[in-house]
This record gives structure tokens, C-alpha cells and sequence, in this order.
């Protein structure tokens, strides 16, 4: 076996370990009667805002690659459940900014509060030794995907990977 067939293996591999983990991972979560009726890309959102905090529409677009239109849907969904809300900028009277309300707030605190309980699990069923080349693993693809995000995706340019 050649070692490009080789990558193409494991890629492939790779690819359908992270889909299954990120499918899978929030069933994991316990869910409110009105977290169940949130679409994915709702829950990013709300992830989104709760850890970066205060957004512009235009930089929630940009982050998932979508239209302005396409996140002032969501984001206009979002309000009407009670979970987000407009607020003009203190810096520029014009600009609107995307936060959570306390609804949101609260719906953040126990997703989070539930991934704290998933986390604990996992790590008590992992050797330490194991641990230390996950999370080497999880900060070099981060790594990777932000340099090569900025560069315009992995694929722009010369096609030569950036190295980890």
C-alpha cells in the first residue's frame, strides 16, 4: 500500500470518527423540553454568543459561512423563543449586537453544566497517558484549522499544508 492510499484511509477514518462525534456527542446532553426543539445550528449560535460573547450579524455570517440573511433568520428565531436579543452598541450607536437573554443565559448554564458531567465521565475512564495525546491532538488541529482559516481554508494557495 502506497502512503498516499494510506492518508486516504485514515482521512477517511478521521472524517467519520469526528461526524460520528458530533452527531453523536449531543445526545450525550440532557436536553429541556425547549432545548429538543432547537436546530443544531440554533445551539451553535447560542454556543457561539455564550463564549465569545457579543456578535455582529455580519461577523455570525462570516464564522458560518452564510448569508446576513440566512443568520438574521436564526438569529430572529432565536429572539422569538426569548433566547436572544438585539442591543445597539455602546461604541457605535449604529450597530446592532447579537446577545443572550437571561433565558439564554440559563439554557447556556445547563448545557454547559451537562458537558461538565460529560467531560468528568470521559476523563474517568481515560488513562492519563492517553489523555495527554488527546488533547496534544485537539490543540494541534485547532491550531491548524484557525492558521489555515485565516489563509482562506486548507485548500488556497499553494495547496501546501501549514505544519502542526
Amino acid at each position: 500500500m502506497n502512503d498516499k492510499k494510506a492518508i486516504e484511509v485514515n482521512s477517511q477514518e478521521i472524517l467519520n470518527l469526528v461526524f460520528d462525534l458530533v452527531v453523536n456527542f449531543s445526545k450525550l446532553f440532557t436536553y429541556s423540553e425547549e432545548g429538543e426543539k432547537l436546530k443544531t445550528i440554533e445551539y451553535y449560535l447560542l454556543i457561539y454568543i455564550a463564549l465569545k460573547g457579543p456578535q455582529k450579524m455580519k461577523d455570525l455570517a462570516d464564522v458560518y459561512s452564510m448569508t446576513k440573511s440566512n443568520i438574521t433568520f436564526i438569529v430572529d428565531d432565536l429572539e422569538k423563543k426569548g433566547l436572544l436579543k438585539r442591543e445597539r452598541s455602546e461604541k457605535d450607536r449604529r450597530v446592532y449586537l447579537i446577545t443572550l437573554t437571561a433565558k439564554g443565559k440559563k439554557h447556556y448554564k445547563n448545557l454547559n453544566e451537562s458537558f461538565e458531567n460529560i467531560v468528568s465521565r470521559f476523563l474517568e475512564n481515560v488513562p492519563p497517558d492517553d489523555l495527554e495525546v488527546i488533547a496534544d491532538g485537539f490543540v494541534r488541529m485547532v491550531k491548524f484549522v484557525n492558521e489555515n482559516k485565516a489563509l482562506g481554508g486548507i485548500f488556497a494557495g499553494s495547496g501546501e499544508l501549514n505544519k502542526l
